[in-house]
């Protein structure tokens, strides 16, 4: 962040005074990301050989220390640290940019934080923003259909799973992979719907979404054990990755699901 004095030109009669206005004003630089998730994985071709692999998934990982700072975010101030819950609530392959070789997280727009409490082991808040692809099942409306109800940080951990999940079928498959497994969502959301809707008539919207409002779709875990079966002999890695979606991070109740820092611990 820069901060500098603004400078004023005044036109009086012909002539010009230069003044100078005694606020100062911050400006911040900001990155330049070459590609989003969603473009890179439109214009690369997948890893080949293991250290390629490697390397991507190393890369991608450094989204949930990115993670992790938000949810326990510090700031320094004249000396004095103040720790602070926050929410980024918002994750998903359009907000993850490559930059010089590195993903890095973006888009904070509707990100949330409140000064910790010692007393919180599980902090909870009514969050704005989200998506509804990568949204955890917890983050639905309530029975009024008016409010949010509050939810824990654990919704990046869910909506991150969903990153991952898509990396994953693009190193095995490639792009046309990641259209063919959006296609499979949508049919499994049409058909809850019509199970539950039986007297609706006409074209089912196609909603996508990873989960049935309570859990991971079945049809996204069988997706995964399909991807394991036609890995890469050179791939030693996106099966586990999967086994970690699969386990930890896909899981519908919140209060079990994996904590950033024991993400970061397991993909570092």
């Amino acid at each position: 962040m820069l901060k500098f004095a603004n400078h004023l030109v005044i036109t009086r009669g012909g002539t010009s005074e230069t003044g100078t206005i005694k606020a100062n004003i911050s400006n911040i630089i900001l990155e330049y990301g070459d590609h989003d998730v969603d473009e890179y994985f439109m214009e690369f071709v997948p890893p080949v050989f293991q250290s390629e692999i490697k390397s991507f998934w190393g890369c991608l990982f450094d989204v949930a220390d990115a993670v992790k700072h938000i949810h326990h975010l510090k700031v320094n101030t004249e000396g004095r640290t103040q720790g602070f819950n926050g929410w980024h609530a918002k994750i998903k392959p359009d907000n993850i940019l490559t930059v010089q070789g590195q993903f890095k997280l973006a888009d904070p727009g509707f990100a949330t934080f409140v000064k910790k409490k010692n007393t919180e082991t599980d902090p909870k808040k009514v969050v704005a923003g989200g998506t509804e692809t990568y949204s955890a099942p917890e983050r639905r409306y309530s029975s009024s259909g008016t409010r949010e109800g509050a939810v824990s940080q654990k919704i990046d951990i869910w909506s991150l799973g969903c990153v991952f999940s898509i990396a994953a079928t693009w190193v095995v498959l490639g792009h046309e992979g990641i259209r063919q497994f959006t296609e499979l969502r949508q049919r499994s959301i049409r058909k809850i719907i019509g199970q539950q809707a039986a007297q609706l008539t006409g074209p089912y919207p196609n909603l996508d979404y990873f989960h049935n409002g309570r859990e991971v779709l079945p049809d996204v875990l069988s997706w995964h054990a399909y991807l394991r079966s036609v890995l890469r002999k050179s791939d030693t890695i996106t099966s586990s990755v999967l086994d970690l979606i699969d386990n930890e991070m896909f899981v519908g109740d919140a209060g079990c699901r994996i904590k950033a820092t024991e993400l970061l611990q397991k993909t570092g």
